[in-house]
């Protein structure tokens, strides 16, 4: 199974990932438990699965609870495979990547106590969540488990023919639970070395020249992981990238054992961190890193999808990021959309439709198999969006036609462990609500393609990338940024004349402040006034302080909060509307010289993505107040339109909209009555 079955087919996957001895251990027994667990696993339960429109089953192979002891679970997988197999359903076998079960694996393997990290003071490092400290977590640094692993690996896809592999847990444990062992401390005065060989580039760096007694961080009551801000000593940032290539090593070492052994197997990896979570620092990962060790990303940590008090949760940047490397994203939907109340039923509805329209019409992770057996629903709400999905996948696989691009910079996020993180949720949040549709990008390479680039808070960018975004913007680009972006270069070393705002000559003119280090912000916040507009060359340029709302971080007690939750982390409950939203909304419309292809009203709730081609767009809107139908939605269109057609994918319906001339803004336009959940505009252009 590769990438193109998942584009041919709007794919729909349910799972059954924990072995019976690990609901048993972790304290999730029933009455019931074996007996559900083997009906599961059943021909009978494989034909229940597909006629409800199921495509893909994940399940459970390898838990890290040791290859005798689960044994008896990858042979039932096995049957499940060849049942899948027999009826035209792929199935993608669960291995965990990093977290192994002692109790277990002392019984099987001798040199079991090479494999787990270890802490400072020579502990193994256990599992942080759901009190499951009987399980620790392998070192990347060594070879035993990854060796063990390879075995595993082998026998799924060789002798039980599966067609995916999902690794499960590919990370590091987190801050402050890093691993002290020999082969960490070793490899990471090796990585040094590599990374600057001569006294001169190793006293630039860290002011001095020797290199072999520089250890991994150890954090104390006072000095701590929990409060800290932003990574501007060189040895946490190099400890965080020696990380990232160490896990990367790995990632890259099991992709190409799978393939070795089916070229055509797809891999997927658990590693897409939450937003607004500097994944580098806390837990060793940075994705972009790791896309040439996978073909898919798995999510679990981004909110569902809807809107309320005046937040907007999606999972739009976890597709769009996905989809900037050229990956497929596997994410699980809430609630499985099983129950009949109405409110739950349209949040899965949602989530579902999100999946389509920022995904090529998947539908993506619907609930756990035993939500699904025995059978409680013979249509379940997805089956209307998957038949529609697969009777129209010219429509999901349109071109995205983004109006501008965020850029994530590499540095920046690594860097910081707030500013840039916060920054870049409320950017999307303007965006999403002020119905500019974007592409995520993660390196300058292909700059010329887009029209307008937009930096939210990326603080720190290397010489090269200031040279490109300025060329860029001399000559004809349009460019948006916030803060301080690029005050600082990738090391956070502070630029002078050399930033960005220097080389664009408008130094001065957006004093982006700090949040930390005082500082005044040029005219305070967007909504009282901070805000620069100038054109540069051939181009133009929209600059604003540092983007701010109703959640008075300034004030805001970090001790006790981030140690709450043992880490920073810019949660969902911060994502809201920034102040003066819509003056950067209007801001960045200057910047694309007000020339949009189709302009949408209606409310900050329904989100708007474009997709199509010179004469076919198709216009997708989603409600995401579930509680509050959207009226009088209006569409108004730069070019001359020959038809339009309303589709509500889930209520069947499809109806022709007349076209107004000349009613929006002397634009061609249409009125859609209502938008519930999602209705997508299929528009034929005038040739």
């Amino acid at each position: 199974m590769d990438k193109q079955w998942l584009l041919d087919n709007a794919f729909c996957i349910t799972s059954n990932h924990e072995p019976l001895g690990f609901y048993r251990r972790s304290g999730r027994d029933t009455i019931h438990l074996e007996e559900n667990y083997r009906n599961i696993h059943t021909e009978e339960a494989v034909l229940a699965l597909k006629k409800r429109g199921l495509t893909m089953l994940r399940t459970h192979y390898h838990k890290g609870m040791g290859w005798e002891i689960e044994r008896a679970d990858r042979e039932l997988t096995g049957q499940m495979i060849g049942h899948a197999h027999k009826h035209g359903l792929k199935v993608q076998v669960y291995i965990q990547f990093g977290t192994l079960h002692p109790e277990t694996y002392k019984a099987e393997e001798p040199g079991y106590d090479d494999w787990p990290m270890r802490d400072r003071f020579g502990n193994p490092i256990t599992l942080l969540y759901s009190h499951q400290n009987f399980r620790h977590h392998p070192c990347p640094n060594r070879p035993g488990y990854w060796e063990h692993l390879k075995r595993i690996v082998r026998e799924a896809l060789v002798v039980h023919q599966a067609d995916a592999v999902g690794f499960d847990n590919v990370s590091w444990a987190e801050e402050p639970d890093i691993c002290h062992c020999d082969a960490c401390k070793a490899g990471f005065t090796a990585f040094l070395k590599e990374r600057y060989p001569t006294a001169e580039a190793a006293t630039k760096r860290f002011g001095y020249a020797p290199l072999d007694y520089i250890v991994p961080p150890a954090w104390n009551f006072y000095s701590n992981h929990y409060n800290l801000l932003e990574l501007r000593q060189p040895v946490l940032q190099e400890w965080a990238e020696f990380r990232a290539a160490s896990l990367t090593k790995r990632v890259v070492e099991m992709y190409q054992e799978c393939k070795r052994h089916n070229p055509d197997v797809f891999v997927e990896i658990n590693a897409f961190r939450q937003t607004g979570q500097n994944s580098s620092f806390i837990t060793g990962l940075y994705v972009s890193d790791l896309s040439e060790g996978c073909d898919g990303y798995w999510s679990e940590m981004e909110p569902s999808p809807g809107y309320s008090n005046g937040l907007l949760h999606h999972k739009i940047r976890a597709y769009k990021c996905a989809g900037a490397l050229d990956k497929v994203l596997f994410t699980g939907h809430v609630g499985g959309g099983l129950g009949d109340e109405p409110e739950p039923l349209k949040k899965h509805l949602l989530a579902v439709s999100e999946s389509m329209v920022f995904q090529f019409g998947s539908i993506n992770g619907v609930g756990l198999i035993r939500n699904y057996l025995p059978v409680k629903n013979d249509s379940p709400p997805h089956m209307p969006l998957l038949r529609f999905s697969n009777a129209n996948r010219d429509m999901y696989l349109a071109a995205q036609l983004p109006f501008v691009h965020i850029y994530e910079s590499r540095a920046s996020l690594s860097n910081s462990n707030f500013e840039s993180h916060y920054a870049n949720i409320l950017m999307q949040q303007v965006l999403l609500r002020e119905k500019i549709p974007y592409a995520i990008i993660h390196d300058l390479d292909n700059i010329e393609d887009c029209r307008a680039v937009v930096l939210p808070g990326m603080m720190c960018l290397t010489d090269a990338e200031i040279r490109k975004l300025t060329d860029f913007v001399t000559g004809g680009g349009g460019l948006v940024l916030t803060g301080n972006t690029g005050d600082f270069d990738e090391f956070y070393t502070g630029w002078m004349d050399q930033s960005l705002k220097g080389c664009l000559g408008i130094a001065g003119h957006t004093n982006g402040g700090s949040l930390f280090f005082g500082g005044g912000l040029w005219g305070d916040r967007v909504d009282k006034g901070g805000m620069h507009l100038s054109g540069v060359g051939k181009g133009k340029v929209a600059a604003f302080p540092r983007l701010s709302s109703s959640r008075d971080f300034d004030s805001y007690d970090w001790t006790s909060k981030a140690f709450a939750q043992s880490q920073i982390w810019v949660g969902p409950d911060s994502w809201e509307a920034p102040f003066g939203m819509h003056r950067i909304g209007s801001a960045i419309r200057w910047v694309l010289h007000n020339d949009l292809p189709v302009v949408v009203n209606a409310p900050e709730a329904v989100v708007f993505e474009l997709t199509g081609s010179d004469d076919i767009r198709y216009l997708h809107l989603l409600n995401y107040d579930t509680s509050t139908p959207a009226k009088a939605v209006t569409l108004s269109f730069k070019d001359d339109v020959k038809s339009a057609v309303l589709y509500i994918p889930y209520a069947g319906v499809e109806k022709e909209l007349d076209v107004l001339c000349g009613w929006e803004n002397g634009r061609p336009s249409v009125v859609i009555d209502e938008v519930d959940v999602y209705a997508v505009v299929k528009v034929i252009l005038q040739s």
